[in-house]
């Protein structure tokens, strides 16, 4: 090759090549991993719109549908506005839109994204899985739940802590006593699930 000849040897353009390619894989990461994030806010927003009304020969019946299990809830008037979101892990969480912007419930909200877990989970298990260690029989599932629909029995439990703050909470607001009636009714709903 000749001394003074310009442009690029075959290295350096397999380097810059590398480095564009890495810098164009990092972004994609990023990206994908950002739009992954933006999955559970958006099963948030499709879930604050999953309320449905849907019509019985007889009376008017509201559902909470849960696609992603393949149920749904039949909703009493306490918790009509009864929402949910799911999570990574695919646990689902349940809450009332009536509580999300209430002073000292902010952890009220169903949103797994920012590790906001609502009133109330929707569990499901079949008999051999696995739980802490420990493999679950018919028993312990009957136990938990008499709703069963195929191999899987549903029930609905209380978050994992009571999600208000009493500290945060002013004395004269009855809101964590009508906060608590809210999680008992959406556990009173596991009989309430029905298949999809």
């Amino acid at each position: 090759m000749k001394k003074d000849q310009k442009g690029f040897t075959l290295v350096e353009g397999l380097i810059a090549l590398v480095v564009i390619l890495l810098v164009g894989g990092l972004g994609y990461y990023v990206y994908d991993r950002n739009s992954d994030d933006g999955k559970d806010t958006a099963k948030t927003t499709q879930a604050d719109n999953k309320t449905t009304d849907e019509t019985s020969s007889n009376t008017d019946a509201k559902y909470l549908d849960i696609p992603e299990l393949g149920v749904r809830l039949k909703l009493t008037s306490s918790v009509e506005d009864a929402y949910y979101t799911v999570s990574k892990e695919g646990y689902v969480y349940l809450s009332v839109h009536h509580f999300d912007k209430v002073q000292g419930f902010e952890q009220c909200r169903s949103n797994a994204t920012n590790g906001e877990y609502g009133l109330a989970s929707l569990n499901h298990a079949k008999v051999g899985d696995d739980q802490f260690g420990r493999t679950l029989t018919q028993d312990d599932l009957e136990g938990f739940s008499n709703t069963k629909i195929g191999d899987t029995y549903y029930w609905v439990g209380g978050s994992q802590a009571v999600c208000w703050d009493n500290s945060n909470i002013p004395d004269s607001n009855s809101d964590a006593q009508k906060a608590e009636e809210a999680r008992k009714s959406l556990v009173d709903l596991t009989s309430a699930i029905e298949k999809l």
